[in-house]
């Protein structure tokens, strides 16, 4: 897959894979095969590919492999290796194209042309499948693209290889959202001779079939891609999280991802590789009343924060220093993002002096005379990273000359502080929508996930704004543009990244902290580079081999 450069309004497809299969022409992979159906054939092939390794993976047999439908993160991010995408987005939150040979953007408009790929039972891929597709994503419990393509107003097939979609307002980063795996129309109920259910048809890597009582992967032969040097993949059924944790503990398991929401580590020996992830950590502020109503104050507080230390205490360094919403990685983001890893002491005393906190009292708070710097700082008890970043921060903002009261609160409690405003700061993650769009994060209309379980819901903080932009809560004390406004002008298609970013730099209504990271473990045996992102952990293992 070739990354998709942005020129314009188009994205231009450079044809994939184009080294890699001018280096493997000619040869014939080795082992069992997929053939234009769905059960294995053995062909074979040179010697080398013959002798090639096995690879194992956890798998719950008792959830589906249907993208769609799968509700453990085990069988979701297998899923990946069934089904292609339109798009692959990257670390850099830049999408690759996948099915897609070529996306148009004009204006509204969005025209999706489809390269030449088979699904694994021979047939085309057409628009109708990608179609059926979208549907099937839109309807799905436990996906976000519901809320990813709210912004989608039409769809129609034009013609077999080409699907048209157009948009209630514009979004420059729409094209990163069709990642959503694509699935051939009508496969979504297949089963076999004895009525259980398999997995829908997909173009992906791999295909699933069962085989004297055992689960397995086989590499497809007609993969657009190219030829993967891992033939087979043994799926290991493992019911639960725990059975999942002890077996990749006891080397049973050749690959692991976690995105350590969990706030545990995975025990594996093998070779660890960080993942970073769109999710920031930040500390949100109460922008309406009391302390941080002040803008000196909340720029005093992130001045005084020690970034470097809090990923290094908190999250054992598997985490990045934030220099602003975004991963230091997002291209579209370069050159906006200021904020410092390191503790300005210096600075942090300067914004508090402006803010009137001048004096000083006897345990080291500042004070203007009348009105002490305290803070109440509210966070999730129940999670225990959240509960270590609160420390954390709470050490450093005493050490600057803050009275910081920390209050751990259960889940319910948490949220119902959060909704009346009873905080002055509090600790929350969330994660970054793949188009770029703030207006979750930056407006009290918006949503803010403050946690990563599956079964916490989002909190909603206030009323949605209204319909037009320049309603929404207004203009800064000094009669700037606010970072509420601006985020609602990007997210309706009226603004700009620029202009976003450089009200949330001036304003600071969100002190960005750090951006997450998951883990990759596998194991020694496995050659080559893998290059996993956050939503697919196996991306790059068609470039990897296993040693006999």
């Amino acid at each position: 897959m070739k990354r998709a450069a942005w020129l314009k309004t188009k994205w231009v497809c450079v044809p994939a894979l184009l080294c890699a299969l001018a280096l493997l022409a000619g040869c014939e992979p080795a082992g069992p095969v997929v053939t234009s159906g769905d059960a294995p054939s053995a062909v074979s092939g040179p010697a080398d590919q013959q002798a090639g390794g096995v690879l194992t993976l956890a798998y719950t047999a008792t959830d589906s492999l249907d993208p769609y439908k799968a509700q453990t993160k085990t069988n979701q991010e297998l899923s990946r290796l069934l089904y292609d995408g339109l798009v692959v987005l990257g670390a850099d939150m830049q999408p690759e194209y996948a099915l897609a040979r070529e996306i148009e953007m004009d204006g509204k408009t969005v025209t999706i042309t489809l390269r030449d790929a088979l699904f694994s039972d021979g047939t085309p891929v057409t628009a109708e499948d990608v179609l059926f597709s979208f549907n099937a994503a839109m309807e799905a419990e436990t996906m976000s693209y519901k809320q990813d393509f709210a912004n989608v107003a039409q769809k129609a097939v034009t013609e077999s290889g080409r699907l048209t979609l157009v948009l209630n307002h514009e979004d420059p980063y729409f094209v990163n959202f069709l990642d959503f795996p694509v699935v051939k129309a009508g496969s979504d109920n297949r089963q076999n001779r004895d009525n259980k259910s398999l997995p829908p048809t997909g173009s992906g890597r791999y295909v699933y079939h069962e085989e004297a009582g055992e689960y397995w992967l086989t590499a497809r032969t007609n993969w657009f891609g190219g030829v993967l040097p891992i033939r087979r993949i043994r799926l290991l059924n493992l019911p639960d999280q725990d059975a999942i944790d002890h077996a990749v503990h006891v080397g049973m398991v050749d690959w692991y991802y976690s995105d350590l929401s969990a706030n545990t580590f995975p025990s594996m020996n093998g070779v660890s590789q960080m993942v970073p992830l769109p999710n920031l950590v930040y500390l949100g502020a109460n922008m309406y009343n009391g302390i941080t109503a002040a803008f000196n104050v909340r720029q005093g507080i992130s001045a005084a924060l020690d970034r470097e230390e809090l990923v290094n205490n908190a999250y054992f360094g598997v985490a990045q220093p934030a220099a602003g919403p975004f991963p230091a990685q997002v291209q579209a983001a370069g050159g906006l993002q200021t904020i410092a890893a390191r503790r300005n002491s210096e600075e942090a005393r300067a914004c508090f002096e402006a803010a009137g906190f001048t004096a000083q009292e006897e345990d080291g708070t500042l004070t203007t005379g009348q009105t002490a710097l305290e803070l109440l700082l509210v966070y999730n008890a129940e999670n225990e990273t959240r509960k270590s970043v609160a420390r954390q921060v709470s050490a450093q903002l005493t050490a600057a000359g803050c009275r910081v009261t920390l209050s751990g609160l259960d889940w319910a409690a948490y949220k119902n502080a959060l909704q009346k405003g009873q905080y002055d700061l509090y600790v929350a993650e969330m994660r970054i929508p793949d188009n770029l769009d703030l207006y979750p994060l930056l407006t009290a209309g918006g949503w803010l996930t403050l946690d990563l379980s599956a079964d916490e819901p989002a909190v909603q903080t206030g009323d949605a704004p209204p319909g037009d932009a320049d309603d929404v809560v207004g203009e800064t004390e000094a009669g700037n543009l606010s970072a509420a406004r601006a985020a609602y002008r990007y997210h309706t298609g009226r603004g700009s990244l620029t202009e976003m970013l450089s009200c949330m730099n001036e304003q600071l209504p969100v002190i960005p902290l750090c951006h997450r990271a998951g883990m990759l473990i596998y194991a020694s045996t496995i050659l080559g580079q893998p290059t996993p992102v956050a939503g697919d952990p196996y991306h790059g293992i068609e470039h990897c081999s296993v040693k006999p």
